[in-house]
């Protein structure tokens, strides 16, 4: 359980819509969601750092 605090934005992540969650300790994690008929059928999840140095730190 995390009791610090974070942020949230809506995202578009690798064209999917997504939510991204930055953490006051640096963490950073990336959900992005595939639907398929109206309902998810995928939910992808990036929180290695190295893959993340791209994505810019939340305002």
């Amino acid at each position: 359980m995390y009791d610090g605090k974070f942020a949230f934005a809506y995202e578009t992540i690798n064209g999917l819509p997504g939510l991204r969650f930055d953490f006051d300790d640096g963490n950073r994690y990336l959900y992005s969601f595939a639907f398929r008929d109206g309902r998810i059928e995928t939910i992808y999840c990036v929180a290695n750092p190295e893959k993340l140095r791209h994505v810019l730190t939340a305002t």
